[in-house]
């Protein structure tokens, strides 16, 4: 259970996350009419400019290196879930998980005592009537 959900994690994150910067975006600006400020230089405008050359460097020597950094992306991406062990034990008994003086553990324990145990292979449908 584990392995399926990082396994669905690890390729909707990752599609999500590319194609809303393909096109989500750029749809935005698109609607909304975005038009980026012109105005004098600030510091902070200098400053994102050096980091906005830098991350287009960046891109240029990955993009220029794709294949490698995707195949050392999968490598550990699928070392990862081989990783993982077979079964992780789940505590799911609410003794251990709630106080004994929770008002819903007191409940359940009530609920316990007339019927058993409140996980059978099917849930059924439990009601109070009113008096």
């Amino acid at each position: 259970m584990i392995k399926t959900f990082a396994i669905v994690s690890i390729i909707g994150g990752v599609t999500c996350c590319y194609l809303t910067a393909l096109f989500g975006f750029p749809a935005l600006a698109t609607l909304f009419g975005y038009i980026p400020k012109k105005g004098k230089p600030t510091l902070m405008m200098r400053v994102m400019n050096h980091y906005t050359h830098f991350l287009e460097g960046l891109v240029a020597r990955v993009s220029a290196n794709a294949i490698p950094v995707l195949i050392i992306a999968a490598v550990i991406a699928f070392a990862g879930i081989s990783l993982d062990p077979p079964s992780i034990p789940i505590d799911t008994d609410t003794k251990s998980m709630a106080p004994a003086d929770l008002p819903a553990q007191i409940a359940l324990d009530k609920v316990q005592d007339v019927r058993g145990s409140v996980t059978p292979p099917f849930p059924p449908s439990i009601s109070g009537g009113t008096t």
